[in-house]
């Protein structure tokens, strides 16, 4: 990884805890719960700069105070305070995660613009089955607004020459 250019993108989904906690089970181990601030200390030490950090957990908005800075980019799938849905053995995605990546159209990608449509259509379908909003969050650092426009323009060179291919 080319420090100084590359953008890390870090996709977690686990069960949520109220003190923003992310579950970490594997029986027969005794693992510790993954806490903001453990994530923001393992990507400083390896000094990655450049951050997009997708959580799909309840309260996973707890986790937005610790990670932001102006590098990344941090999207949640839920509020501090709010609970998120679709975590059962027989989904294959969370509300949040089928809005983020089933179905992704074969486009060059916009990161802020698809995180956008995936809050709209997770808060359209837990007011259709009447839940409380979970409230995914976004968060966008000033420098990685810049970033994005890059790396969504070299994104679409990459898609381009593939289709070119075929």
């Amino acid at each position: 990884m080319n420090l100084d250019e590359d953008v890390v993108f870090l996709y977690l989904t686990s069960h949520g805890s109220m003190n923003h906690e992310l579950a970490v089970e594997m029986w027969p181990l005794d693992l510790n719960y993954i806490r903001p601030e453990d994530i923001r200390t393992y990507l400083d030490d390896a000094g990655i700069r450049w951050r997009i950090i997708l959580i799909s957990a309840c309260y996973s908005g707890g986790f937005i105070k610790a990670l932001q800075n102006e590098h990344s980019l941090i999207f949640t799938a839920a509020a501090s305070d709010k609970a998120s849905f679709g975590c059962a053995n027989e989904n294959e995605y969370t509300y949040f995660g089928e809005a983020l990546f089933k179905n992704m159209e074969d486009k060059p990608y916009q990161f802020v613009e698809h995180f956008v449509q995936a809050m709209e259509k997770v808060r359209q379908r837990e007011l259709h089955e009447n839940l409380i909003p979970s409230e995914p969050q976004l968060f966008i650092g000033k420098l990685m607004k810049e970033k994005l426009k890059l790396l969504e323009r070299d994104i679409a060179k990459v898609t381009i020459s593939r289709d070119q291919l075929n």
